[in-house]
């Protein structure tokens, strides 16, 4: 990232930010305009000025290859809630190639490893925070991403939820 401007609502919440990151390391980012950091990162906000490279590919000028090997985790209440889980994993792992037969077999994979079998038929509106925030990180990994950007993994979640997130975390590691 090299000289990283980004503004929201007229507002500027980012102004010449530069870093390096490294495949294979955990970071952390906290304090005001760190969820939008993250969104920007992931290719889902735009950026006014500076360049925004993945893994040697520039995120405006070629946004599908930039992108192609990481898996962001929204805010919880950005998932959709009119979708199943099911349905949610399903579309992404469309998104990333995964064809049918395949497709079918890996969503429910990814439900079970998340803890949440028996609830890809459920609308992700009826799910518990906990169940939400292991179904984003699914849909975050599902396809064997590299690169994983995370909002706020454990925010509002008790010790026993936290625990199964930090379980799930380390299965994705």
């Amino acid at each position: 990232v090299t000289d990283l401007t980004c503004e929201r609502d007229g507002k500027r919440f980012l102004d010449g930010v530069s870093f390096r990151l490294y495949n294979g390391m955990t970071y952390g980012v906290s304090g005001a305009g760190a969820a939008d950091l993250l969104a920007v990162l992931a290719g889902v906000f735009p950026y006014c000025a500076g360049e925004v490279n993945l893994n040697g590919f520039d995120l405006l000028s070629e946004p599908l290859r930039a992108r192609r090997d990481g898996g962001y985790l929204p805010p919880v209440e950005s998932l959709p809630a009119d979708l199943t889980a099911f349905e949610l994993l399903s579309s992404v792992a469309a998104l990333r190639g995964i064809g049918e037969p395949k497709r079918t077999r890996t969503v429910n994979e990814w439900l079970e490893r998340a803890n949440l079998e028996g609830l890809g038929d459920r609308d992700v509106g009826q799910l518990s925070a906990a169940q939400k925030r292991r179904l984003g990180l699914a849909q975050a990994a599902i396809g064997d991403t590299a690169r994983l950007l995370l909002t706020d993994p454990f925010a509002g979640l008790e010790e026993p939820d936290a625990r199964e997130v930090r379980e799930l975390l380390e299965l994705i590691r």
